[in-house]
């Protein structure tokens, strides 16, 4: 697995919200601005390309919830 991948998968296992769909601020914008679910302005401004990340390991990073 590539880094990003494994840095992705350690967040969804410490994060309560896992998919966008179900992010009450990802709603909000829905309600408020975008309307209708897909529209185009949406995907310009939300969906992203992964592979072009450069993140670091988030070592030593320890979630609130799991203080």
């Amino acid at each position: 697995m590539r880094g990003l991948d494994n840095i992705l998968l350690g967040c969804d296992k410490i994060n309560d919200l896992r998919f966008s769909h179900e992010n009450p601020s990802v709603q909000k914008c829905y309600q408020d601005y975008f309307g209708s679910p897909l529209p185009h302005n949406s995907h310009q401004l939300l969906h992203i390309n992964q592979a072009a990340w450069e993140m670091e390991p988030l070592v030593g990073i320890v979630p609130s919830k799991h203080r």
